[in-house]
C-alpha cells in the first residue's frame, strides 16, 4: 500500500467523521467507494489512531498522605503493619477494592 493512498484515504475518513451528516454507505458512494471499502479504511484510521503514543490510556495518581494517617518511620522495635505501606486504596461502586503497597 502506498502512503499517499493512506494519506487520502484517511482524509475522506476525517472528512466524513467531522462531517458526520451522512452515512457511511451514502459517504462511500460520493468518493465512488463501496461501502466495505470504506468501513475497511475506517478500521484501519481507528486502530492507528488509538495506538498512538500520544493517546492517553492511562493518568498518573500522585498520592500524599497525612502525616496523622501513616506512620512513616516505625521504631525498630515495632512490626510494620500492612497499613504502613500502603501507597494507594481504590474502592469503585461495584464493591471493588484495589490496594496498592509499596
Amino acid at each position: 500500500m502506498a502512503k499517499d493512498t493512506q494519506e487520502i484515504m484517511f482524509a475522506y475518513v476525517k472528512k466524513w467523521q467531522t462531517g458526520n451528516k451522512t452515512t457511511m454507505k451514502s459517504f462511500a458512494e460520493s468518493i465512488g467507494m463501496s461501502k466495505h471499502k470504506f468501513e475497511y479504511w475506517v478500521r484501519k484510521f481507528r486502530t492507528i489512531n488509538k495506538t498512538k503514543p500520544n493517546s492517553i490510556d492511562f493518568i498518573e495518581l500522585n498520592t500524599c498522605v497525612g502525616n496523622n494517617t501513616l506512620n512513616q518511620n516505625p521504631k525498630p522495635s515495632q512490626k510494620p503493619s500492612p497499613l504502613q505501606n500502603l501507597e494507594v486504596e481504590l474502592n469503585f461502586p461495584s464493591g471493588l477494592r484495589i490496594k496498592i503497597y509499596n
